[in-house]
């Protein structure tokens, strides 16, 4: 079976009921970056496609038209360029998981990740954060964030009120052992994980 990388466009894996398939979905040419839209095929079926996959594209951009998947519960865009996430996500009111590591987001990540209530799983780790968005303060469901391998020297204290929150992956980032210890002591029941080691990329198995 080839691999991914050698088809001429992209290919984004959805799940259609329990039956994970592949089917292409298009690299915008009407776009100056690298954009990653969802194919008419995939917009015709919008309802029944609950995950993609568009991780290791070298994609630049999402397009807006990704809220049109508004059943989506997963999102992977690991080890892509993207500098910004689209405003239209801020539509996905079911998304359970969202995956964007290994890119090039840095502190001007929008609004749109506060207004994904419903998620448990947020993984930013590998990019180059210097802060952490204000917006995951109402992220009320999360459980579990990743923000290992960025530029981060401190988290914001109300991150405590996330009640939900059990581990925190933050290895390879810039906290001196004092800051260590006020995490500690601000969050007590949460499990911070210190070691750099990239876990395994989220998947929708892990849920049962």
């Amino acid at each position: 079976m080839p691999s991914i990388l050698n088809f001429p466009i992209a290919l984004s894996f959805v799940v259609i009921g329990s039956f994970l398939t592949a089917c292409s979905s298009e690299i915008d040419p009407n776009s100056k970056l690298r954009t990653w839209t969802p194919s008419e095929s995939e917009l015709q079926r919008a309802s029944s496609i609950y995950e993609i996959d568009i991780s290791g594209q070298d994609v630049e951009a999402v397009s807006e038209k990704i809220a049109i998947l508004n059943s989506l519960e997963y999102i992977y865009m690991d080890n892509n360029s993207l500098k910004k996430l689209p405003k239209s996500m801020k539509k996905l009111k079911s998304l359970n998981e969202l995956s964007i590591a290994g890119n090039k987001l840095q502190n001007d990540i929008p609004d749109v990740i506060g207004e994904l209530t419903q998620l448990t799983k947020l993984d930013l780790s590998e990019n180059e954060l210097q802060e952490l968005p204000s917006e995951i303060l109402q992220l009320k469901n999360l459980e579990v964030l990743d923000l290992r391998y960025n530029q981060l020297s401190d988290l914001p204290e109300p991150l405590k009120k996330l009640e939900n929150l059990k581990t925190v992956y933050i290895g390879n980032n810039d906290f001196d052992k004092e800051t260590r210890k006020k995490f500690r002591k601000w969050m007590p029941r949460v499990s911070f994980v210190w070691l750099g080691k990239k876990k395994p990329a989220l998947t929708a198995s892990e849920n049962g």
